[in-house]
């Protein structure tokens, strides 16, 4: 897996070590009070950055080899939520030890997304199967009132404050 890094959006740097080795990365996340970029892949590997060149693989968690599909960081709480392959959700004050919490998800889906709504305090996070679920404290979440998505999955989901919605698709 690799990961790169770029002043300008044109000149791209591979970072110096990136510790995925084989590993996809599927994802990574800023957290501006911690200071801290917090990257996720396959083999449920996590590495951590304070300045995105070198990236140090976390010494714990629990995600085993499920992978890590999406990384936000959760102000209200203050910490990183990680979600991804059978329906885990984990958490992380530092991005450095994570644990894996009691979701309330009881399909093992594979979580692909994951947002937050600084102004109604609120996660959804979204994947196969057409599921889509939310959470007030970003640890136990609830089945959404959906739509049909039939068996598509729902890959993305973002927050706009000014319309004032979540989209997914």
């Amino acid at each position: 897996g690799k990961i790169a890094y770029s002043s300008d959006g044109n000149i791209w740097t591979q970072a110096s070590s990136p510790s995925f080795g084989a590993s996809v990365v599927r994802c990574v996340c800023w957290s501006d009070e911690l200071g801290l970029l917090v990257a996720g892949g396959s083999d449920g590997k996590i590495a951590y950055s304070v300045d995105a060149i070198t990236w140090t693989q976390t010494p714990f968690s629990d995600f085993g080899e499920n992978a890590v599909n999406a990384i936000i960081w959760a102000p209200n709480i203050s910490k990183f939520i990680a979600v991804g392959s059978s329906g885990f959700v984990g958490v992380s004050p530092d991005g450095q030890y994570w644990t894996i919490g009691s979701s309330g998800i009881t399909d093992t889906i594979e979580i692909l997304a994951l947002a937050y709504s600084k102004e109604l305090d609120l996660f959804v996070l979204c994947g196969a199967g057409g599921n889509i679920y939310y959470s007030t404290d970003g640890y136990v979440f609830n089945d959404a009132q959906t739509p049909s998505f039939g068996a598509s999955s729902v890959t993305s989901v973002t927050w706009s404050a000014e319309l004032s919605k979540f989209v997914a698709v």
